[in-house]
């Protein structure tokens, strides 16, 4: 008896976790030459943003003006912008227009980050909420962004969303656009020019920066490529719109980890992800021979 019962406990959880393994079945991955990923999450939604591989990488100057659509593959609307919280390295929000009738043209909203997903075989940016939800989600007027000092607004965009993410809460009062670091200006801490931001790459299923990519002068070095950093190398100004400041002397770039403009690699690749960690975590070492860390913690900018 007491060994039949032992074989149907066993019999039912093993049907369990296979229920659970249908449930969320493996994602596959395709990233091309440009750095856009072709491939889906598991599932959409804040909770699966949690579920998603960790390799879900997109550049952010293809995310902003994306189409997005529902699961049914209805366009909805599209991203015209993200916030960045520059401080705590996030991109905890989209901002989202809408198509008529479903919400006014004047009108933008905040969705979270990890509230979208990617079709499985086209490549689309779907945002699995239904209509009726869309158009009572708080928004703000297109020509009037949150007050970068005034958090109320991403406030009521959390608790609109079940209580959203404490991170979130915690820096939304000092964001700034995506669009306003994407080709902002970087300088040495000599104030001499550096180069430019690129363009940064956003990890949709943690809402968060993955790496800023920087366009340096010639006379750096790199022959024209591009080279990854944590948006930790760079200091931002207390004034809206300054140049940045790359606080990592060039003697400690690894110049040999640049890429082509037109030939960026895998995003979602694992080896490159891990090749990126370990260069960033020797960028946080102090350098040989004692002195300051190479980077340090950035402070945000503003937000229109």
């Amino acid at each position: 008896m007491a060994t039949l019962f032992r074989r149907a406990a066993m019999t039912a959880a093993c049907a369990s976790i296979l229920s659970l393994a249908a449930a969320f079945p493996a994602q596959a991955q395709a990233t091309g030459s440009s750095g856009t990923t072709t491939s889906t999450s598991r599932a959409s939604g804040p909770v699966a943003g949690q579920e998603q591989s960790k390799y879900f990488n997109m550049r952010a100057s293809q995310l902003i003006g994306k189409e997005v659509r529902n699961d049914r593959g209805e366009k909805l609307g599209k991203i015209e912008d993200l916030f960045v919280d520059a401080g705590a390295q996030r991109v905890p929000y989209a901002a989202l227009s809408f198509d008529a009738g479903i919400a006014s043209k004047d009108k933008l909203f905040a969705f979270p980050m990890t509230a979208f997903s990617l079709s499985r075989d086209r490549g689309e940016l779907l945002l699995n909420v239904a209509q009726d939800r869309l158009r009572t989600a708080p928004g703000f007027p297109r020509d009037s962004w949150p007050d970068h000092g005034n958090a109320s607004y991403f406030d009521e965009v959390n608790r609109f969303f079940g209580g959203g993410d404490r991170r979130q809460q915690a820096g939304a009062s000092g964001m700034l656009r995506g669009s306003e670091l994407i080709g902002r200006d970087v300088n040495d801490r000599k104030g001499g020019d550096a180069g430019e931001v690129q363009d940064f790459v956003v990890d949709i299923a943690q809402g968060r920066v993955s790496y800023v990519v920087l366009d340096f002068e010639k006379g750096w070095s790199l022959g024209g490529k591009l080279l990854p950093l944590p948006l930790s190398a760079l200091s931002f100004p207390k004034e809206r719109g300054g140049d940045l400041v790359l606080n990592i002397e060039r003697e400690r770039l690894d110049m040999a980890r640049g890429f082509e403009q037109n030939a960026w690699p895998d995003l979602n690749s694992p080896a490159f992800d891990q090749q990126m960690r370990a260069y960033f975590l020797a960028l946080e070492r102090p350098p040989a021979g004692g002195g300051s860390s190479g980077s340090s913690g950035s402070s945000s900018g503003g937000t229109k």
